[in-house]
């Protein structure tokens, strides 16, 4: 809970520090204002096409957690079945080379979707990331004599 609040605070600072960077910057020259403001509804345009990845990636994420319940529960049927077999012929040379490769595939069904798993991660970062700078800009294009007045930053002469 500690670490939620120390995170929180480092996000309310930084963005803080930029919108003091942005203000500065559009004192200077009020033409900056409009130009923020565009490029932040360019961002957030964009940003919702990439919605749109990440609603497709969150589906197919359901579907390989499907995929890989489907793919163990086969390879506890397989083994079962072969430990049957085995019991029955009381052979069990076969049942161990097939044991080894059980293990292996089941290993194998894990790692094919880690990289699936960091893609998902990736394609979420992104999306904050765009929603969060549109937002920015669009607050310190749209607002710029309200955070003026508010951090007492006048124009220079």
């Amino acid at each position: 809970m500690l670490v939620i609040f120390i995170l929180l605070f480092i996000v309310c600072f930084a963005t803080m520090g930029i919108v003091r960077f942005l203000a500065t910057q559009i004192i200077k020259n009020e033409k900056r204002a409009l130009y923020f403001e565009i490029v932040g509804y360019i961002i957030l345009a964009v940003s919702f096409g990439w919605n749109v990845v990440v609603h497709f990636t969150n589906e197919m994420s359901s579907g390989t957690d499907l995929y890989i319940i489907n793919e163990k529960l086969n390879q506890m049927w397989y083994y079962n079945q072969n430990l049957v077999l085995a019991m029955d012929n009381n052979d069990f040379t076969k049942f161990h080379d097939y044991s080894h490769n059980a293990k292996k595939q089941w290993i194998y069904i894990e790692e094919s979707t880690m990289l699936f798993r960091e893609q998902e991660k990736i394609v979420g970062y992104i999306s904050l990331g765009l929603l969060y700078l549109s937002g920015m800009l669009i607050a310190c294009g749209r607002g710029h004599e309200l955070l003026a007045k508010f951090f007492n930053l006048k124009k220079r002469h």
